[in-house]
């Protein structure tokens, strides 16, 4: 069926779905997180949706510079940004630090853009 698709393009389209499930999952637990910090429903939804725009955001500008920087220089500035958010997450619990992270780092979405 993909015969003209390479074995690396096929493990990468084996994987997507369980990538996929993965951050779905993680934005269901920063929304059980932030709860339990207390936060309202409504600003909840409002950090979720600020991540889903930085998200997009952030897929616009990997699109326009991925092949100036290099495809290996984004996925590293991507991942360092999501473990940086990881580290601030474990550590700190002021709610508006972790808001502006969610949404800077757009985590409640995907955990970072892709390259």
């Amino acid at each position: 069926m993909l015969s003209w698709l390479s074995r690396d393009g096929k493990l990468l389209l084996a994987v997507r779905p369980l990538q996929t499930f993965s951050a779905s999952f993680v934005s269901i637990l920063l929304a059980v997180y932030l709860s339990l910090l207390g936060l309202p429903l409504w600003m909840i939804g409002v950090i979720l949706t600020g991540g889903q725009l930085f998200s997009t955001a952030f897929n616009l500008v990997a699109g326009f510079v991925t092949d100036r920087v290099g495809r290996r220089r984004m996925l590293v500035f991507f991942g360092l940004l999501v473990a940086l958010s990881g580290v601030i997450y474990a550590t700190v619990s002021i709610p508006i630090v972790l808001i502006l992270v969610a949404v800077i780092t757009s985590l409640g979405s995907r955990g970072g853009a892709r390259a």
